[in-house]
């Protein structure tokens, strides 16, 4: 695997899988359709919205009210679940990047732009707090990441590994009878 792939693996594919199963372990946890809405409201909006703001290339002209509408969830995500550290932990990332972006002019900066990024502007000695942006290498040199994105990988996988917690303890309880 080129480190492209594995990149693109490692920071689209996996945090994905890890939401995802996490989602679904929590949303069986909640029981209840009002727990389940009440609950996962901002992170079924934050799926949508960062699913087409993706694939939908006309949601790129308003950067930042894309970062402000992220903030807003990301906050209220963290209001809801201040008590799961894997959530607490993907919302404090998300707000990081979202304010680092927001106090930017609505683009977040970064060391080296790829091309046909509209949602990126290159890191200045006018940039305001530097140390948010997207100025970490990845693991096999093809993308830069920000604090605020380890935060949401960390945050991922601990909410993924705290389902698979839950479905094993209920597999364990299951055949323990």
């Amino acid at each position: 695997m080129n480190g492209y792939r594995m990149d693109w693996f490692l920071l689209e594919i996996l945090p994905t899988v890890f939401f995802a199963l996490g989602l679904f372990a929590y949303a069986i946890r909640l029981g209840k359709l009002y727990n389940w809405l009440k609950k996962l409201t901002p992170l079924l909006l934050y799926a949508a919205i960062k699913s087409a703001h993706k694939f939908f290339d006309f949601l790129n002209t308003a950067p930042f009210f894309f970062f402000l509408v992220m903030l807003l969830l990301f906050l209220w995500c963290l209001s809801l679940h201040y008590k799961n550290i894997g959530l607490s932990l993907f919302a404090c990332g998300g707000i990081a990047n979202a304010v680092v972006s927001l106090v930017n002019g609505g683009r977040m900066p970064m060391s080296e732009i790829p091309a046909a990024y509209d949602i990126y502007q290159p890191m200045t000695d006018k940039t305001i707090l530097p140390f948010l942006c997207d100025w970490i290498l990845s693991p096999c040199k093809q993308y830069y990441l920000s604090f605020g994105d380890i935060l949401l990988e960390i945050g991922l996988l601990i909410f993924a590994f705290q389902g698979l917690l839950f479905f094993y303890s209920k597999w364990k309880a299951r055949n323990s009878l």
